[in-house]
């Protein structure tokens, strides 16, 4: 059983690993403006909050409460967001590694445990997180209750009390669970794990107890949202988004899904290879024998079991970062076979070095598919005197921040208005809610010219139809492929904020 807080040198030296190789798995997306369509609408989100808008009814999306807060917060730290967004991704991922590692202790040696982070710092810059995604920040919560369970079950019935680390573990999975529904599968999981600990270590009605109060420990973030928003008049809205809406977004075309179900086997194949072979070798230590450990070993493999199994959610869509909650049980069960390197050395080299280029191959085709900010300035001198709020239909969000624009419409998100498997879940009719925005003549409108294979065909014509009778274009940006259309000369924009609630 590792000795916590008494090999401090090795814990920092892991750290300044860790953050190494989290930084040099970012190195080309670090500090760029258009990276990921996500992570752009949860920074301006968070920013519109501390303007006073409300999520859910002035600004729309359907992640959870608490990741918005989240980016309330880094908007506090100043600047634009843009680096300060990248600066606290980057400390969640190195955070998420050092949690790998310390569960990692439990199944390996050093060596195996600090490779277990450094796969956790490139494998989730593999699979969608190489910024800000929700999991890159749910995952930290996660591990960190897994190592506060791993510690209730290594003290055993020795333990003065086990209510305390009950209550922060599902608290943390709580707040998981409102920073990405999905972690609700873990967070179940985490609580049975805390019922059995305490009725194998407490008498049946203490169980019990400790098992009700830590399941409301879990609730308290979810029931802290409700409070809010019912406090608003708004619960509705609240539960629309958060929990309704995702079940009516129209399902992926097979050829989509199948493609995109099958590169994301293939990035996470490797890992749960040598995860396998970790949980069926073990460790070479004797003291592995114990029951303890043998427990900690069934909680972390259960734990990855069940991540995989929450992937049968996605039943109607799937993309690469729905594979981050996997990253984190994944590492740790894969310690054992990285520590027993000799034995693996030519799959873990080829992994190694297929892992860097397909992390540096796509981190190149996204930033080479955007102009960064120069894109961002292009768009600001476009639209550059404007008597409204302009309407960027499918352009990025982050311009709605970084040249402080105000918004016409609370479905500020690129895809809400432009993609079809939008239209039924955004809980207003897209066409209406666009032919409302153009009624009020915006001075500028942004359009990709090129039509998305996936879009909204109803919509896109509405916005045609009316840059033909009413504007002029502007300007065209590449590489990002937008063009930028004026209010004609005579036309009067109208009042088009959407003042917060």
């Amino acid at each position: 059983m590792p000795s916590e807080g008494k090999n401090t040198a090795a814990s920092v030296r892991a750290l300044v690993v860790f953050a190494a190789a989290a930084v040099a798995a970012r190195l080309l997306t670090l500090g760029q403006p258009i990276v990921n369509i996500d992570e752009q609408l949860y920074l301006l989100v968070g920013d519109r909050i501390l303007g006073g808008a409300l999520p859910y009814v002035d600004i729309w999306d359907r992640k959870p409460p608490f990741l918005f807060a989240i980016y309330a917060g880094i908007r506090l730290l100043g600047g634009d967001g843009i680096a300060q967004a990248a600066l606290a991704a980057l400390a969640f991922v190195i955070a998420g590694a050092f949690l790998v590692y310390r569960l990692a202790l439990r199944l390996s040696g050093p060596t195996g445990a600090l490779a277990a982070g450094i796969a956790y710092c490139w494998w989730s810059a593999l699979t969608g997180g190489v910024l800000g995604q929700a999991g890159v920040f749910f995952n930290v919560f996660m591990a960190l209750a897994a190592l506060l369970l791993v510690r209730m079950i290594e003290r055993g019935q020795g333990a003065r009390s086990i209510l305390g680390p009950a209550l922060a573990a599902m608290f943390l999975s709580g707040l998981a669970v409102q920073t990405k529904q999905s972690a609700v599968f873990e967070a179940a999981f985490f609580g049975l794990v805390v019922a059995a600990i305490a009725w194998r270590t407490r008498p049946p009605a203490a169980a019990i107890g400790i098992t009700a109060i830590a399941a409301l420990a879990a609730l308290a973030p979810s029931l802290a949202a409700v409070a809010i928003w019912q406090g608003a008049g708004q619960l509705d809205a609240l539960i629309f988004a958060t929990v309704t809406s995702a079940t009516l977004r129209a399902p992926m075309e097979p050829g989509d899904y199948i493609w995109h179900l099958g590169a994301s086997a293939l990035m996470i194949a490797p890992l749960l290879a040598f995860a396998a072979s970790g949980l069926r070798r073990g460790p070479p230590d004797p003291a592995a024998a114990q029951p303890e450990r043998r427990t900690v070993r069934l909680l972390l493999a259960g734990w990855l079991a069940v991540s995989l199994l929450a992937l049968l959610a996605y039943d109607r869509t799937f993309y690469d970062h729905y594979l981050l909650p996997v990253l984190v049980p994944a590492c740790v069960c894969a310690a054992p076979a990285f520590d027993r390197w000799r034995d693996y050395r030519l799959p873990l080299a080829a992994t190694a070095v297929a892992l860097i280029v397909a992390v540096f191959a796509l981190q190149w085709n996204e930033r080479a598919g955007t102009g960064g900010w120069r894109t961002i300035a292009a768009l600001d001198t476009a639209t550059s005197g404007q008597r409204n709020c302009p309407f960027s239909y499918g352009g990025p969000s982050a311009a709605y921040l970084l040249n402080d624009w105000c918004l016409p419409t609370r479905y500020a998100f690129a895809g809400h208005l432009v993609f079809a498997a939008e239209a039924p879940a955004i809980g207003t009719d897209a066409v209406a809610e666009v032919t409302r925005i153009l009624a009020t003549r915006p001075d500028r409108i942004i359009l990709r010219a090129r039509p998305n294979p996936k879009g909204n065909t109803q919509t896109r014509a509405v916005v045609i139809a009316r840059l033909q009778r009413d504007y002029l274009l502007a300007a065209r940006i590449d590489p990002d492929g937008l063009l930028v259309y004026r209010l004609k000369p005579g036309l009067v924009p109208l009042p088009n904020r959407v003042p917060p609630s």
